[in-house]
């Protein structure tokens, strides 16, 4: 049974070798008992200040857009109200002369 070119990337041992050998680099820094908590907690709070952060800019994007669509609604009212004035204007002044 033959696979694609995809399986035969998956199955390079060399690929594999380095991959495990920095996936057990990555634990062994984040998990060494001298400076392994404080990597930790500093990881962590990297990780709460980057989803604060993130939640506030999509809050910013989402209050800006609400505040233009806002804003569109408004000039369009305005200019339809400014149509409707200036239509029964024109009728009074038909009904005038």
């Amino acid at each position: 049974m033959k696979f694609g070119k995809s399986h035969d990337k998956l199955s390079n041992p060399k690929l594999s070798l380095l991959a495990g050998a920095g996936l057990g680099a990555t634990l062994m820094y984040f998990f060494d008992s001298l400076g392994g908590g404080r990597r930790r907690a500093l990881l962590r709070d990297k990780s709460i200040k980057a989803k604060r952060k993130t939640r506030e800019t999509v809050e910013g994007r989402a209050r800006d857009v609400r505040n233009r669509a806002k804003g569109v609604v408004s000039e369009t009212r305005s200019a339809l109200d400014g149509e409707k004035k200036s239509r029964n204007q024109n009728r009074a002044n038909m009904a005038l002369n």
